[in-house]
Protein backbone atom coordinates (compact mmCIF):
# COMPACT_ATOMS: atom_id res chain seq x y z
CA UNK A 1 0.00 0.00 0.00
CA UNK A 2 1.29 3.40 -0.94
CA UNK A 3 0.88 6.11 1.66
CA UNK A 4 0.31 9.75 1.00
CA UNK A 5 3.68 11.42 0.88
CA UNK A 6 4.81 14.84 1.89
CA UNK A 7 4.55 16.36 -1.58
CA UNK A 8 1.01 15.00 -2.08
CA UNK A 9 -0.12 16.54 1.21
CA UNK A 10 1.48 19.84 0.21
CA UNK A 11 -0.22 19.91 -3.19
CA UNK A 12 -3.55 18.86 -1.69
CA UNK A 13 -3.31 21.53 0.99
CA UNK A 14 -2.44 24.28 -1.49
CA UNK A 15 -5.23 23.18 -3.82
CA UNK A 16 -7.81 23.19 -1.03
CA UNK A 17 -6.65 26.63 0.14
CA UNK A 18 -6.93 28.02 -3.40
CA UNK A 19 -10.36 26.44 -3.88
CA UNK A 20 -11.57 27.80 -0.57
CA UNK A 21 -10.24 31.25 -1.45
CA UNK A 22 -12.00 31.23 -4.80
CA UNK A 23 -15.25 30.14 -3.16
CA UNK A 24 -14.88 32.87 -0.53
CA UNK A 25 -14.38 35.55 -3.18
CA UNK A 26 -17.40 34.38 -5.20
CA UNK A 27 -19.52 34.20 -2.05
CA UNK A 28 -18.43 37.71 -1.03
CA UNK A 29 -19.40 39.14 -4.42
CA UNK A 30 -22.78 37.36 -4.33
CA UNK A 31 -23.39 38.60 -0.78
CA UNK A 32 -22.50 42.15 -1.77
CA UNK A 33 -24.94 42.06 -4.68
CA UNK A 34 -27.63 40.51 -2.46
CA UNK A 35 -27.02 43.14 0.22
CA UNK A 36 -27.46 45.99 -2.25
CA UNK A 37 -30.59 44.37 -3.69
CA UNK A 38 -32.14 43.77 -0.29
CA UNK A 39 -31.27 47.25 0.96
CA UNK A 40 -32.91 48.80 -2.10
CA UNK A 41 -36.12 46.77 -1.80
CA UNK A 42 -36.57 46.33 1.95
CA UNK A 43 -34.83 49.46 3.16
CA UNK A 44 -37.27 51.71 1.30
CA UNK A 45 -40.37 50.03 2.71
CA UNK A 46 -39.43 49.83 6.37
CA UNK A 47 -37.09 51.31 8.92
CA UNK A 48 -34.52 48.52 8.82
CA UNK A 49 -31.05 48.81 10.26
CA UNK A 50 -27.74 47.51 8.98
CA UNK A 51 -27.80 44.42 11.21
CA UNK A 52 -31.23 43.35 9.96
CA UNK A 53 -30.14 43.85 6.35
CA UNK A 54 -27.01 41.82 7.00
CA UNK A 55 -29.08 39.03 8.57
CA UNK A 56 -31.44 38.97 5.58
CA UNK A 57 -28.43 38.85 3.27
CA UNK A 58 -26.92 35.93 5.18
CA UNK A 59 -30.24 34.08 4.96
CA UNK A 60 -30.68 34.69 1.23
CA UNK A 61 -27.11 34.23 -0.07
CA UNK A 62 -26.78 30.42 0.25
CA UNK A 63 -29.75 29.83 -2.04
CA UNK A 64 -28.35 32.31 -4.55
CA UNK A 65 -24.93 30.65 -4.49
CA UNK A 66 -26.46 27.20 -4.98
CA UNK A 67 -28.60 28.42 -7.86
CA UNK A 68 -25.46 29.76 -9.55
CA UNK A 69 -23.55 26.51 -9.02
CA UNK A 70 -23.60 23.83 -11.70
CA UNK A 71 -26.38 21.30 -11.17
CA UNK A 72 -23.96 18.54 -10.22
CA UNK A 73 -22.20 20.66 -7.64
CA UNK A 74 -25.45 21.63 -5.98
CA UNK A 75 -26.59 18.09 -5.27
CA UNK A 76 -23.38 16.05 -5.38
CA UNK A 77 -23.98 14.34 -8.72
CA UNK A 78 -21.81 14.56 -11.82
CA UNK A 79 -22.92 16.93 -14.55
CA UNK A 80 -24.36 15.10 -17.61
CA UNK A 81 -22.31 15.32 -20.80
CA UNK A 82 -25.20 16.95 -22.67
CA UNK A 83 -24.93 19.97 -20.38
CA UNK A 84 -21.21 20.37 -21.06
CA UNK A 85 -21.78 20.87 -24.78
CA UNK A 86 -24.62 23.34 -24.31
CA UNK A 87 -27.13 21.05 -26.05
CA UNK A 88 -30.46 20.90 -24.27
CA UNK A 89 -31.64 17.82 -26.12
CA UNK A 90 -33.98 19.63 -28.51
CA UNK A 91 -32.01 18.50 -31.57
CA UNK A 92 -32.08 14.88 -30.39
CA UNK A 93 -35.83 15.06 -29.78
CA UNK A 94 -36.40 16.48 -33.25
CA UNK A 95 -34.29 13.71 -34.77
CA UNK A 96 -36.32 11.05 -32.92
CA UNK A 97 -39.58 12.58 -34.16
CA UNK A 98 -38.26 12.69 -37.73
CA UNK A 99 -37.25 9.00 -37.58
CA UNK A 100 -40.66 8.09 -36.18
CA UNK A 101 -42.41 10.01 -38.96
CA UNK A 102 -40.27 8.30 -41.60
CA UNK A 103 -41.22 4.83 -40.28
CA UNK A 104 -44.95 5.56 -40.47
Amino acid sequence: MIGVGRIERYVLGRTLIALGGALAIIAAVVMLIDFVDISRTVGVRADVGFSELLLLTLLRSPSTILSLAPSGAANGRPIPAALHSGDNGAAAAQARMARRDNRA
